[in-house]
């Protein structure tokens, strides 16, 4: 019998016996370049089954086997050398029930003492919005005009619902604190996940390659060591595709409490999850969320003293045939910080969505030149190592592409 008969007569799959056959667990006979899998290739497999089904691990029926194999043994003699293993195998999985038991006795009681303790110091949510002095910042994309508070509910100096208009009839609308612009996503897309409750980032953090994350955490490590926080006293600070908020989470309470935080990202459901999450605990300076496309950001000309790029040059590439940053340039001051993390590709095939874009805004040569156009200059940057896949990126993969990224911090 064929490999391809013999697992489907066992309701098996090929792969399973070839790892069983690597494993000498079953050893048919290879005849004319074929195996032949015969009356004691099925013995040995029903064995397997069996053996595992009460617990053994392949390691341990590996050495069942060979006993009986290599010791010729049979019938009282193999009755005993079972009997022995399965009595060591029976104590194994008692202490290990009783380990068991243990940890769910100490889980129970840290699910009990974190329930009490969310009823008796319940959180405590400050109701934010735009700030009323953050007004200034923004700038009409028709004429450049300023806007100004025509119809909102204000709440300790936040405006948490209303409009802003311009005297060119143009208008900015505020929905629960967020400031809502021009090409903002107000709906869930179908391919997104549009839960966006306690579970948000668990399920990305579940659903994302682990190489990929680990990447992530690494530059997050490596942005704690190289930036000086210090140094935004009273700048006005741009995240450009704040998304899950990876990086906001990890260093907002970093900033100091005269920093301007403008928090950009063009889904209205991701920010408003993000809000929640710090007006629950909210940071020392003052956050300004942002919901609009990149291209008609709301913004006076000349006024962002540092842009945090997270990707969101990357991201947007996929879509859009530019560097996003030459296109804010008009945004920035003379002296403005950079600190980016650019998602780079090692490998292109030509069969890939990657290829079929902009390949060459997802290399290290051109990202950085054309940070350099702009007048950056470099104080330090790192490059990780380059992974298989990558988070929200897999559908942009085919086999043998690899991912890496590059951070680069430098001023103009």
């Amino acid at each position: 019998m064929k490999i391809g008969a013999f697992a489907k007569a066992n309701q098996t799959s090929i792969d399973t016996i070839r790892h069983y056959m690597d494993l000498n667990l079953i050893v048919p006979e290879k005849v004319g370049g074929q195996y032949d899998f015969d009356a004691i290739c099925q013995t040995d497999y029903e064995e397997i089954c069996k053996l595992k089904g009460i617990g053994f691990t392949l390691s341990e029926i590996q050495t069942l086997l060979l006993f009986r194999r290599i010791g010729k043994l049979t019938g009282y003699h193999r009755r005993m050398t079972y009997l022995a293993y399965f009595d060591q195998k029976r104590a194994k999985i008692a202490d290990e029930i009783l380990r068991l038991e243990q940890m769910a006795r100490a889980l129970q009681d840290e699910i009990g003492r974190m329930a009490q303790e969310a009823q008796v110091l319940p959180e405590k949510v400050t109701t934010t919005g735009v700030p009323l002095d953050y007004l200034e910042l923004l700038g009409c994309r028709q004429c450049s005009g300023s806007y100004q508070l025509s119809d909102a509910k204000v709440h300790n100096h936040h405006i948490v619902d209303g409009e802003l208009s311009c005297h060119c009839g143009y208008v900015l609308r505020i929905q629960n604190g967020i400031l809502i612009g021009e090409g903002a996503r107000l709906e869930p897309s179908e391919d997104v996940n549009t839960s966006y409750e306690e579970t948000f980032v668990d399920d990305y953090i579940l659903t994302t390659s682990p190489d990929y994350l680990k990447k992530l955490y690494q530059g997050l490590e490596w942005t704690k060591r190289h930036m000086d926080f210090q140094s935004f006293e009273n700048a006005v600070c741009m995240e450009l595709g704040t998304g899950h908020g990876f990086f906001m989470r990890h260093f907002i309470d970093a900033f100091p409490a005269t920093t301007v935080y403008i928090a950009i990202d063009y889904d209205l459901q991701s920010l408003q999850w993000l809000k929640s999450i710090f007006d629950r605990n909210p940071p020392k300076c003052k956050v300004l969320y942002l919901c609009a496309d990149f291209m008609t950001l709301p913004l006076k000309p000349h006024s962002i003293d540092a842009v945090f790029d997270i990707s969101g040059s990357s991201n947007f590439a996929f879509d859009h045939p530019v560097f996003l940053l030459d296109s804010l340039e008009r945004l920035t001051k003379q002296d403005t910080t950079l600190h980016g993390y650019y998602i780079l590709f090692k490998n292109f095939s030509r069969h890939s969505k990657v290829a079929m874009l902009h390949r060459s805004l997802f290399t290290w040569e051109t990202v950085k030149g054309m940070i350099g156009k702009l007048g950056y200059k470099e104080i330090d940057h790192l490059m990780t190592e380059a992974v298989d896949q990558g988070g929200p990126l897999e559908n942009y993969f085919v086999a043998g592409e690899k991912v890496y990224t590059a951070i680069f911090h430098g001023k103009k």
